[in-house]
């Protein structure tokens, strides 16, 4: 049976990266993004990878929906919530329907993805969910006191990626791997795999 790997924000920068390498690997995908144009360039350009194109907006409840359906439904192997937004300003600034883009895309999207995908993998007794988050979920830059929402929203990754990991040891759960890892600095249209490997 292949390997199905679930990549979100998967049509530019760092998502995409992640589905060159995991192509590369030999996984099956599914390629989850706003921009379908860039998703069935993928696509295209992997002519001996299995590729499923999903176009899906993670701020909306609709496209948090239909991703954790596959999740749910799916025989996901690897989950990467990788999707991501930035609206640096100061709270009071921020207007409330960029606070709550922030929030799904960043808070709700991968709770709701990782919890869809969580039993899948506990019935097949292995999985791995990756949880993309930016430096400032690792201690934060000089400016981000002016500007918690974004850090505190990457934040949530970090700490949702560490408490499954406690929790299935205290339950002898079956091989489940949860990872956080950062991103830096990374310009959102670079799309090379050799840089971010």
């Amino acid at each position: 049976m292949s390997k199905l790997a679930l990549i979100t924000g998967a049509s530019s920068g760092i998502g995409w990266a992640f589905a060159e390498r995991l192509a590369a690997d030999g996984y099956d995908l599914v390629i989850v993004g706003r921009r379908q144009e860039r998703l069935e360039e993928f696509a295209v350009s992997h002519p001996k990878t299995t590729v499923r194109t999903v176009v899906a907006d993670l701020s909306t409840p609709e496209g948090i929906g239909s991703v954790a359906e596959i999740c749910a439904t799916e025989p996901v192997t690897l989950l990467v919530n990788n999707a991501g937004v930035a609206h640096y300003m100061p709270l009071a600034e921020l207007p409330a329907d960029k606070a709550t883009e922030l929030v799904n895309v960043k808070v709700l999207a991968p709770t709701m993805l990782s919890r869809a995908v969580v039993p899948g993998m506990q019935e097949r007794g292995e999985g791995t969910i990756i949880n993309v988050a930016g430096m400032i979920a690792f201690g934060g830059l000089p400016r981000t006191p002016r500007c918690p929402a974004a850090p505190s929203t990457a934040g949530v990754w970090r700490t949702s990626s560490r408490c499954p990991r406690l929790s299935a040891r205290n339950w002898r759960a079956p091989e489940s791997r949860f990872r956080s890892c950062a991103r830096a600095w990374w310009p959102p249209s670079s799309t090379s795999a050799k840089a971010w490997t």
